[in-house]
């Protein structure tokens, strides 16, 4: 009687639910397989490895957001066949669960046909996509925006609104929250159009709506009680800007008087972005690249103006090919994260990591850039960060591609080559400011060694020492003969991470051994090109 009683409560809570409810995959479904990587990977997550999707296409698009305050990570990418389902993945900050949800947006925005491009995520009190629509064209577009009406990973998505309306010509929509609660939506069409729609936070009523300016879009954020949205002339490279703080009234249009870096003799403009500090003061972050360099990877390198009239500052290394910046704020944090091949002698954009640097003097200052993917074991694209660092702990959160078949970027496969119809794979990451400066000033209670295995390109060793001393990292064959010495000398204790470059090593296994003043600890090591 008593699991009679218990079967009829069951059916009855669930035939209350909404109809429209979906539930939190835990990774055994078959829709969107999710899995994390192994513990020497933590901090990468493979959010969508269904072969059916694609993101990330341009740079303004902002796939990736984090709310701080909420504590709350969206990730959104789209459907290749058929276009009209977005893949919406809901995380806290810490990966602790995963919520993923198919968004169907075919025959809900007329016309009929109207299959979704370019999604943003809006991380605000409730989670938020944004994307423009095809008409029956098939072309550009409607502007298009949906909400999760029962918050943070409930997945009681509401029906996407059309908030243009109608066919306005857009081919893409970002929004971000106001300080008021409504939602600012800024829209691009294909004439430079620059739209606004300020919305009630249920997407029901339209408070505002205009045309901001006809231009190249450069970027958008909200923070510190202001909304920023920049421009540029691109026969002139004028940059120009408006603000608003209810996203009603406007500043008008004003100049920013940056002052243009030149590299090259022949200088080109391409990736833009923009993130706005907790103060509400604009750091631009854009690429130059040689346009007199025929062959890839052209050089390139990425900037950042953090005031006007003054210089910008070389946040990438300025002998290398540096491209693609996205740039995230928090606190008095400020995270540039770019592009960078890691073999220039291939006939390839397959070859990239994703590197970042950082300040923590709001762009003052920078320090020595790092490679976010060393370790891992595919090239990697498309990357973007999400606009906000969390200034409590200094984390800040990232997503980038990966072709599933063989080598290939998919900024190059699906962008340029003939491997278009490949799977592709999205992996969403988080890292911390000032990694080694906050590992190195703790004290581990005990010796241990970690190795990435099996490894093809670059191994990554974390190591922990409990005092400080001489210590030496080798490696040796299976035969005890020695390889390579990684490191000897003096070090304090803490944790440090390297990487090891193992493309000149013979496949096999290797043992690494770390020996110190008090103890021993070793760890195998296997190569497989």
């Amino acid at each position: 009687m008593k699991k009679l009683v218990a079967l009829c409560l069951l059916i009855g809570l669930i035939w209350a639910m909404p109809k429209d409810a979906k539930f939190i995959d835990d990774g055994s479904s078959s829709n969107l397989p999710h899995r994390p990587l192994p513990s020497f990977l933590q901090g990468f997550v493979l959010v969508d490895s269904s072969g059916n999707s694609y993101s990330a296409w341009t740079k303004m698009q902002e796939c990736l957001a984090f709310n701080p305050v909420v504590g709350g990570l969206e990730f959104v990418n789209r459907g290749y066949s058929p276009t009209g389902i977005l893949n919406v993945h809901q995380s806290d900050a810490s990966f602790s669960f995963w919520v993923h949800d198919y968004v169907v947006y075919d025959q809900q925005i007329p016309p009929a046909n109207g299959g979704a491009r370019y999604p943003s995520a809006v991380a605000a009190t409730n989670p938020y996509i944004s994307t423009p629509t095809l008409d029956a064209g098939p072309a550009f577009g409607y502007m298009v925006a949906q909400y999760d009406e029962g918050g943070w990973w409930s997945s009681f998505w509401a029906d996407p609104v059309d908030i243009g309306p109608g066919n306005v010509g857009a081919h893409k929509n970002i929004g971000k929250e106001l300080p008021d609660g409504n939602i600012l939506f800024i829209g691009c069409g294909l004439a430079n159009e620059i739209y606004y729609r300020t919305m009630s936070p249920d997407l029901s009523t339209t408070v505002a709506s205009g045309l901001l300016a006809t231009n190249e879009y450069w970027g958008f954020d909200i923070n510190g009680g202001i909304a920023s949205v920049f421009y540029y002339n691109t026969g002139t490279l004028d940059v120009y800007y408006q603000t608003t703080t209810d996203g009603v009234t406007w500043s008008g249009e004003q100049t920013y008087d940056i002052v243009w870096p030149t590299p090259y003799t022949n200088s080109g403009l391409y990736w833009t972005q923009m993130a706005l500090t907790d103060a509400g003061n604009p750091i631009l972050e854009f690429d130059i690249v040689d346009n007199d360099d025929a062959t890839y990877p052209w050089d390139g390198i990425v900037y950042v103006s953090i005031a006007e009239s003054q210089s910008c500052i070389a946040v990438s290394p300025t002998d290398t090919a540096a491209f693609w910046g996205t740039i995230a704020t928090g606190g008095d944090l400020v995270v540039v994260m770019y592009q960078l091949p890691y073999n220039a002698l291939e006939d390839s954009f397959a070859c990239h990591d994703q590197w970042f640097n950082w300040s923590g003097d709001n762009g003052a200052t920078w320090h020595t850039p790092q490679n976010l993917t060393a370790s891992f074991n595919h090239a990697t694209g498309f990357g973007q960060l999400a606009k906000r660092v969390n200034a409590t702990d200094g984390k800040f959160y990232y997503f980038f591609g990966v072709n599933m078949v063989g080598e290939w970027d998919p900024f190059y496969g699906v962008g340029y080559g003939t491997h278009g119809a490949d799977p592709h794979a999205w992996y969403v990451g988080w890292e911390y400011t000032g990694i080694e400066e906050h590992e190195e000033t703790e004290k581990p209670n005990r010796l241990t060694m970690n190795v990435t295995t099996p490894a093809s390109r670059n191994a990554r060793i974390s190591y922990t020492l409990t005092n400080a001393g001489e210590i030496s990292l080798k490696v040796y064959d299976r035969t005890g003969s020695l390889v390579r010495t990684i490191e000897t000398g003096y070090k304090d204790a803490g944790v440090y991470n390297l990487n090891l470059n193992v493309s000149e090593l013979a496949n096999g296994t290797y043992f690494l051994f770390l020996k110190t003043e008090e103890a021993n600890v070793h760890s195998s090591l296997i190569v497989i090109h």
